[in-house]
């Protein structure tokens, strides 16, 4: 499509093809005209790709063996919540995505498709993906020692990860910490809706990375100090003790034979850092990573399908991928079908209407950086 800028791309749903297409595709840019090989170069760089479940489920086979034989850490993205109800960032629906590609004269993507700017997504409201749910799993059945996530949605320990044994690295909207002895409350309500851009209220103050408003306006009860929320806005340096901390993660990762790369891009710097300092490497992302050449086990599926399939394979060591792909167990059946209706089908944002009442300014900025 041609515009005032030049060349521009659009689509108005997910871009997905399979592996094999892709294949096909590549090797046609050659015998295409100049423009039309700048329009399949744009839409590449955004392309999901998905292999079938066979071959999902032989590589499931394969991070399997590497998971039970040492030490395995799970590194998480904003890919394993979309089907929560939560957009990603740079998937052909993320909200970065929609912002680059929203060409239109006059339209503002961030706007949700009802016209009120106060519908966003309720936090409270949502429950955990399988993703979550069978790395709780793996985490009490031993094979899964620690989890790193860049996700602030509270997901992780609503699924049952320990908080003991997890890093929320970019914060939680359910935490909030005191600056003074760093004890962290969490809390049943999102704590950020008191601070991030409550620009009218007394405890308000700026800060001088972000520009946000970490101060909640409430205090600690442990020492009387202030308290603030745990998020991590663009500019703002991570906590290296608050919410497990990079430290821990860091600390975690070199010890790791195995990191468990979930629905990341691995982009945002310095979390993609982290899986690079452990062993043998599982990247499973629909979109292409940054650390692809350096994996180990590269995966083109959903997180949840491929987090199904893992599952059996570490329950059901003997059984081979191929029996399992062709519908052996009821977890291949469940696995078969979640690729039907989760990869192949658009992605919904699960929105709820937000009253601000109370509290001047509580309408959540796009500043988590979760990727």
């Amino acid at each position: 499509q041609l515009g005032e800028g030049g060349m521009m791309l659009r689509w108005e749903d997910r871009f997905v093809v399979h592996t094999d297409c892709l294949r096909r595709v590549r090797k046609r840019l050659r015998s295409l005209g100049s423009l039309e090989r700048q329009l399949l170069k744009a839409a590449l760089e955004r392309l999901e790709t998905y292999e079938t479940v066979a071959e999902v489920a032989r590589k499931a086979e394969e991070a399997a063996e590497l998971v039970r034989d040492g030490n395995t850490v799970a590194f998480t993205g904003a890919g394993i919540s979309v089907s929560c109800g939560i957009p990603d960032y740079r998937g052909t629906t993320g909200v970065d995505a929609r912002e680059e590609l929203g060409h239109a004269a006059g339209e503002d993507v961030g706007t949700p498709a009802d016209g009120n700017e106060e519908t966003e997504t309720d936090y409270g409201a949502l429950r955990p993906s399988r993703t979550h749910l069978l790395l709780a799993d793996m985490e009490r059945s031993g094979y899964l020692s620690y989890t790193i996530s860049q996700n602030c949605d509270h997901l992780h320990r609503r699924a049952g990860t320990s908080p003991q044994k997890l890093t929320e690295l970019h914060g939680n909207v359910f935490v909030e910490y005191c600056e003074d002895c760093w004890v962290e409350y969490e809390r049943d309500y999102e704590v950020d809706l008191y601070s991030t851009n409550c620009y009218k209220e007394k405890w308000f103050v700026e800060c001088d990375t972000c520009g946000h408003g970490h101060y909640t306006g409430r205090l600690c009860d442990e020492c009387g100090g202030k308290l603030k929320d745990t998020i991590i806005n663009f500019g703002d340096n991570l906590h290296a003790r608050v919410l497990g901390g990079l430290d821990k993660a860091e600390e975690m990762s070199r010890r790791a034979s195995c990191v468990l790369c979930l629905g990341s891009s691995l982009q945002v710097t310095p979390a993609c850092t982290l899986p690079l300092m452990g062993g043998s490497l599982v990247v499973v992302n629909l979109q292409a990573t940054a650390l692809d050449r350096k994996s180990t086990v590269r995966v083109h599926a959903e997180a949840d399908l491929f987090m199904s399939l893992l599952w059996e394979a570490l329950r059901n060591p003997k059984q081979s991928a191929t029996d399992l792909s062709a519908g052996g167990g009821r977890g291949r059946e469940e696995a078969a079908e979640m690729l039907r209706d989760v990869s192949v089908s658009g992605r919904k944002r699960s929105t709820n209407s937000r009253a601000a009442s109370g509290i001047s300014g509580r309408t959540r900025s796009k500043r988590k950086k979760t990727m």
